[in-house]
């Protein structure tokens, strides 16, 4: 994308313009356009109408769609300019599928204001433009746009749709359109160029219908649009009629404009580029300490970042679990007469241990009993299990408490072979000398059964305690 809009920018940037180009006017003496077209007087300023033609506020309907009509609008001044450009909205509409007659431009010496070409009167000295829609001639060569240059000397031959007249032409179904047929006439340095838009799209998309070269019109005259009705009828309307003079510029304001448009090309040009390597650097990624980090990159890092926190998690888990494994089986091997290596500080640090939990276990009472005053009782899962326990949840308590009451029968047996051992040894209870532990005793054992009884309670009651939010927090 970079290299194609730098291309861009660097080609339309050593773009030169022509010195030929001619500088544009727009003259409103010899234009109109909706809306408030007309006068108070329903008049179109600058312009005059005759025969069936009705100005309204946003168009003048020259021909309505009745037989045998004619309509015609002029306008009021000569103009003053030799080199000029005229574009027209035009829209031709009928309920038949043929239409008629047709419609025509007019650039001429003195106005035509009637008759029988077109609406307008024969035997003119300048350029009509013709929309002839009806096939006089039999040839289906209509709808046609037809150019016809005359000095005064011809007349219109209308049962041949002036065939042989015509300085160029072009075939165009202009009838019916969605959007408004444009037609745009640039008269210039003896040549006269005839662009079309065919009223598809709602811009600008002109194609050229004719070109034509060594024409001799009028140094000044009158713009003029007529249009008529035989046995069928179209309505025949205008819509827009701009038109604007063309001045050829001096040396010096050619050289100063051609300098004006190439800085102002340059410049949206880099602003374009600007801002289209901004979209792709927030597309694609940003730019951090002078390196291009990809997006792709960005998520294989952060992906990574996670999972070395979910791999250091787990490995704290796993060594904590071997420790209790390990102290667990320290415990064991001393209840089972093995000489364990169980010391007083352990008995203390287990005792101290059960008391925290004690309280611990007394708060989260207290506090689920605020819970359940408040919420009134709290709420009970359709399963009948634990309250607001989810599916995985209980199976994990059910395998909770297996595993506890696996622990319970295997300190059982472990007591009663205790008691076994005492009784063939003649029920003495006490222990070997040892120099830094004491050996388990019943009362030991009863402790520790005690504290594993009480941690099971605690892990299930934090588990309730926690999905009874969860579940408040949700219905809330």
């Amino acid at each position: 994308m970079y290299l194609k809009t730098a291309a861009f920018a660097s080609v339309l940037a050593t773009v030169t313009l022509s010195s030929d180009t001619p500088q544009k006017r727009f003259e409103y003496r010899w234009s109109f356009k909706g809306p408030q077209l007309t006068q108070t007087n329903g008049a179109v300023p600058f312009w005059q109408q005759y025969g069936h033609a009705i100005p309204s506020e946003d168009q003048v309907r020259i021909t309505p769609s009745l037989r045998s009509r004619s309509g015609s609008l002029w306008s009021k001044y000569e103009t003053t300019f030799e080199s000029w450009e005229a574009e027209i909205w035009l829209r031709i509409s009928g309920k038949s599928r043929i239409g008629a007659d047709g419609m025509a431009l007019w650039f001429t010496k003195d106005p035509g204001y009637s008759g029988k070409v077109f609406g307008a009167a024969d035997g003119w000295n300048g350029l009509m433009v013709s929309l002839d829609s009806f096939d006089n001639n039999a040839r289906q060569d209509n709808p046609l746009v037809g150019v016809m240059i005359n000095d005064g000397t011809q007349e219109y031959d209308h049962h041949d749709d002036g065939a042989n007249q015509l300085a160029a032409s072009c075939r165009r179904d202009y009838r019916n359109k969605v959007y408004p047929v444009k037609i745009k006439l640039i008269y210039r340095n003896n040549q006269l160029v005839v662009l079309y838009d065919q009223g598809l799209t709602d811009f600008d998309d002109y194609e050229v219908c004719a070109t034509i070269k060594d024409v001799k019109l009028p140094k000044f005259g009158y713009f003029g649009i007529s249009a008529a009705t035989g046995g069928l009828a179209d309505d025949h309307d205008v819509l827009k009629f701009l038109t604007s003079s063309l001045h050829e510029p001096s040396a010096e304001q050619s050289e100063a404009k051609i300098d004006t448009k190439q800085q102002e090309m340059f410049d949206k040009n880099k602003s374009e580029f600007d801002k289209a390597r901004k979209e792709q650097d927030e597309k694609e990624g940003k730019n951090v300490g002078g390196e291009h980090i990809d997006v792709g990159d960005m998520e294989i890092r952060r992906i990574y970042e996670v999972t070395s926190a979910v791999h250091r998690h787990v490995q704290e888990s796993s060594k904590t679990l071997n420790e209790v494994k390990d102290y667990l089986r320290k415990v064991s091997n001393s209840a089972g007469g093995t000489g364990g290596d169980v010391s007083k500080f352990d008995i203390q640090n287990l005792k101290s241990q059960s008391s925290d939990v004690l309280k611990i276990l007394h708060e989260m009472k207290m506090t689920l009993r605020n819970v359940e005053a408040k919420s009134g009782g709290g709420a009970v899962s359709s399963s009948g299990g634990a309250i607001g326990l989810t599916q995985p949840q209980q199976n994990q308590l059910s395998s909770t408490k297996s595993n506890t009451d696996t622990i319970i029968r295997e300190l059982q047996t472990i007591q009663q072979k205790i008691n076994n051992d005492k009784k063939e040894s003649g029920g003495s209870t006490e222990c070997a000398p040892m120099s830094d532990s004491q050996c388990a005793t019943t009362g030991t054992l009863f402790m520790f059964t005690i504290v594993q009884s009480v941690l099971v309670v605690a892990i299930l009651t934090f588990l309730q305690k926690s999905n009874f939010f969860v579940n408040k927090q949700k219905f809330f």
